[in-house]
Order: C-alpha cells, then sequence, then structure tokens
C-alpha cells in the first residue's frame, strides 16, 4: 500500500471521515469514522479516539490510477454491466469526467467509464 500525504483542515478531514474515507498517519494507524452512541465516532486502527492526531499529517492510500506506469495497467473496463467487461491495458486516466479510462487500439484513443486493475488470479486463471 502506497500512502500519499493529504493536506486538510480539520474540518475538512472530519467531512471526508464521515464520508467513508480513511486515511493513515505518518506511522501507519489507520483513521476511520464508526457511529457509535457511547463514544466519538472518530477512531484510530486500535480502537481508540482520534485526539492528538487531528494535528498530525494525514494520508491516503494512493488509488491505482493515480501513478499508471507508461506501459500501463491491465485491466477490466466496462460502460453500464461489470459483466460484460472486457480485457484492456489502460494508459491514462482522464479526472472529472464521464469515461475517463483511456486504452488504445489500432492507434485509436478508446476511453470507457468503468475500469478496475486485473488481480494476479484472473490473470492466470482466465
Amino acid at each position: 500500500m502506497k500512502l500519499v500525504p493529504v493536506e486538510m483542515t480539520i474540518k475538512e478531514k472530519i467531512q471526508h471521515l464521515m464520508d467513508g474515507e480513511v486515511f493513515y498517519t505518518e506511522g501507519g494507524v489507520k483513521l476511520f469514522y464508526r457511529e457509535n452512541a457511547n463514544r466519538s465516532p472518530f477512531r484510530t486502527g486500535s480502537g481508540c479516539e482520534i485526539s492528538k492526531a487531528w494535528s498530525l499529517k494525514w494520508y491516503k492510500e494512493q488509488e491505482w490510477y493515480e501513478n499508471i506506469p507508461e506501459k500501463g495497467v491491465p485491466c477490466w473496463v466496462w460502460n453500464d454491466i461489470e459483466a460484460e467487461r472486457q480485457l484492456r491495458l489502460v494508459v491514462d486516466v482522464r479526472r472529472n469526467i464521464d469515461c475517463m479510462f483511456k486504452f488504445l487500439e489500432d492507434s485509436r484513443e478508446i476511453y470507457w467509464p468503468n475500469a478496475r486493475p486485473v488481480t494476479k488470479n484472473e490473470l492466470f486463471d482466465e
């Protein structure tokens, strides 16, 4: 797991945690939100409340598409129904648009709205 730093105010941290995002401290301590009527819902991986961690630098897991190598990433791509997926080599990503995952076919650029990397098991089983 590769962690990348995030810059946020405490208010932004609270909102992102409440939206279900997970973060980590520099030491790798997991930070998350869990509703609990008896205690603070802002928790660490060891079950403690987030206290001093609010002022520390926070990190998040890097998404697979945030650093696509030059040779690309073998991925399943699909439009609306994942069961109709196709195996393609994703070579780039465009952000904030409907079809963001790019692969090349006969020198043409083709974009798909959904993609996920092929697992090692899928690569050898299918």
